[in-house]
């Protein structure tokens, strides 16, 4: 009598291996077509997909990027050599065959100061005989300025002062219209010890020769023979030649009238102050026509 219960089939042991084997060869192959497919793109970073553009937003091109020229750095120039090329002109060598000095156009009409015992003896008529007693040739020599580009112009005497050292001249040239460079006159009492400054002058007859120093003192009194003012004292060399030439500062400012130097040192010289000189200048107004011309 039958139970109800049908019996399962179990496949026979040769056939599972079979189904195994075809199963693990088809993972095989189609494993491998998989890397094949793969091996055949590139290897490259995909980037994030941008946001898409409105018609309204396209970007605009790029300008050109123009190349910049590359700026070579500039060593500043030295004050004192600018200082010199703004104050030569202003500057003459007065020469006669009595002694040297030099002057400073202070005016662009021509008026030039310098000292009194530059020009008094040049200036002065030498002295004459006559045996018949007319006296001699009593006119007064012209003493001649000459410029650093060996231009010479006649002078004429205005202000002699002795006791301030100070002597006023004129540049006649043939064009009574013609102007001149001149030098701006600073100020003495801002200049400190230790400041330095520079003079032009003749010394020895070797025109618009510079001299380099610092002032060593201020209001040194008992220098001048005739006067008890102060002055400046300063180290440049300063030789025969160099009286009545200016000093002045690295911005070009007249400070001051080379007047003496000590004569058994060196390095020992001496200039009236600038703000002496223009006080004198205000004081002798407008003689003779001093600006004129």
């Amino acid at each position: 009598m039958s139970s109800g219960v049908r019996p399962v089939r179990v496949p026979a042991e040769g056939t599972a291996i079979w189904v195994a084997m075809g199963a693990a060869i088809t993972g095989v192959l189609i494993g491998g077509a998989a890397v094949y497919l793969g091996l055949q793109r590139p290897l490259t970073n995909t980037p994030a997909a941008a946001a898409p553009v409105a018609a309204s937003q396209t970007p605009e091109p790029e300008a050109p990027v123009e190349p910049v020229a590359a700026v070579e750095p500039t060593e500043p120039r030295d004050p004192l050599v600018d200082a010199i090329a703004r104050t030569r002109d202003t500057v003459v060598n007065l020469e006669t065959p009595r002694g040297l000095g030099a002057g400073v156009i202070v005016d662009e009409t021509g008026i030039v100061l310098t000292n009194y015992h530059v020009v008094d003896a040049a200036l002065r008529p030498p002295p004459t005989f006559s045996l018949f007693g007319d006296g001699g040739d009593t006119t007064t020599p012209t003493l001649m300025a000459r410029f650093e580009n060996d231009r010479r112009v006649p002078t004429e005497l205005l202000v002699l002062d002795p006791e301030e050292d100070l002597a006023v001249l004129r540049l006649v040239p043939e064009d009574p219209k013609e102007r001149f460079i001149a030098a701006d006159i600073g100020s003495s009492a801002s200049v400190e010890v230790g400041q330095e400054v520079f003079a032009i002058g003749n010394p020895f007859g070797l025109p618009h020769s510079i001299s380099r120093g610092i002032v060593s003192a201020k209001d040194r009194t008992g220098i001048l023979a005739k006067s008890e003012l102060g002055v400046l004292q300063l180290d440049a060399s300063i030789n025969m030649g160099n009286s009545g030439g200016p000093l002045f500062d690295l911005e070009g400012d007249l400070i001051g009238i080379v007047t003496a130097r000590q004569q058994q040192a060196e390095g020992i010289a001496f200039a009236l102050p600038s703000d002496h000189v223009r006080g004198f200048l205000a004081a002798i107004g407008d003689p003779q026509g001093l600006r004129s011309g």
